[in-house]
């Protein structure tokens, strides 16, 4: 509750391992007071290590909750979303009641104006970072960008915000992690789309034959390799009016200069002494694929399966089934 011009890093640090226990310094911190129709202080810090349970179905998080001074509770998981969850810290509401409980702040409405300015003052906290410390954004990136990545998905009013701060890796260049905006400049004149691969490793997707065909067209190519990605980029799907395209999907449009894989006119150009062989495909994979195609993304590999329409990503039917 004291003013911000009052306090020193070194109050910050000691009111932090007063909350939680760790002996390391947090990554970021910041403290501010809501006025308006609502009344509160907080206090949210970002721990440099993540908590060993981050992952756990049953972990506690939240942030911890008093009224007018009056401690309430530890882990008030309706005041921080459950893709916040590795933020710790401190509200101090002026109106919630004092004899507020966890069913009652399920339907309040105060609680629920809280935790969407909790939500907005942590993408501030992280959009500085990301902009004045890259290093520890980096840092930050690796501890917590996939639990970040499940606010794709399950807050969708933030998806403009939250798609400027993931970073993912790509083939442009090896171990450094790149922006979406950083994608988009470096992107040539005639690419219109931004292209992306799924599956278990960055070392497997780096030899896969889905991106001969873009990597000769001097494409860049997004890895992602967290078993969250095949949702998290459905909540993105474009950005900065760029559409986010497989590379592995079925009717991959490859240019101006070429028809997209699977229309009638690229079938019509089958040649005939290939014929026999496809249909022969056909008959000894039929239970394993839909269709053999002749292909136009191929330049060194003999094969490769592709995604239908509506179809899950190899990798992610594999966890799926597991």
């Amino acid at each position: 509750q004291r003013p911000k011009s009052e306090l020193k890093d070194e109050d910050y640090a000691a009111f932090y391992q007063h909350l939680t226990h760790d002996w390391q310094p947090a990554l970021a911190r910041t403290h501010f007071t809501v006025e308006g129709v609502q009344l509160f202080t907080g206090l949210l810090y970002v721990p440099t290590r993540p908590p060993f349970d981050l992952f756990a179905p049953d972990q506690q998080h939240g942030i911890r909750l008093y009224v007018k001074r009056v401690f309430i509770m530890d882990d008030c998981k309706e005041l921080l979303p459950r893709w916040l969850r590795f933020v710790r810290g401190i509200v101090d509401s002026d109106d919630l009641p004092l004899n507020v409980s966890r069913e009652l702040l399920q339907d309040s409405t105060t609680a629920r104006a809280i935790r969407k300015q909790v939500s907005k003052k942590c993408l501030d906290l992280l959009e500085s970072i990301a902009a004045d410390r890259a290093e520890d954004y980096i840092t930050l990136w690796e501890n917590y960008g996939i639990v970040l990545k499940e606010g794709l998905h399950l807050a969708p009013e933030y998806t403009e915000r939250m798609s400027k701060l993931v970073r993912f890796r790509t083939s442009h260049a090896d171990h450094t992690w790149t922006s979406l905006s950083e994608y988009v400049e470096r992107m040539p004149e005639s690419q219109d789309s931004i292209y992306y691969v799924i599956g278990e490793s960055e070392a497997a997707l780096s030899h896969s034959p889905h991106l001969e065909a873009l990597r000769e067209k001097g494409c860049e190519i997004l890895y992602m390799v967290d078993a969250i990605d095949e949702w998290a980029v459905g909540g993105i799907q474009t950005f900065e009016d760029k559409p986010l395209v497989s590379a592995m999907k079925a009717d991959l449009d490859l240019g101006d200069d070429d028809k997209a894989e699977g229309d009638d006119e690229a079938k019509a150009e089958t040649p005939v002494t290939l014929d026999e062989l496809i249909k022969r495909m056909e008959i000894v994979l039929s239970d394993q694929v839909k269709e053999v195609r002749i292909s136009k993304r191929l330049t060194s590999s003999p094969a490769c399966l592709v995604i239908p329409e509506g179809g899950m990503h190899a990798h992610v039917e594999r966890l799926v089934r597991r």
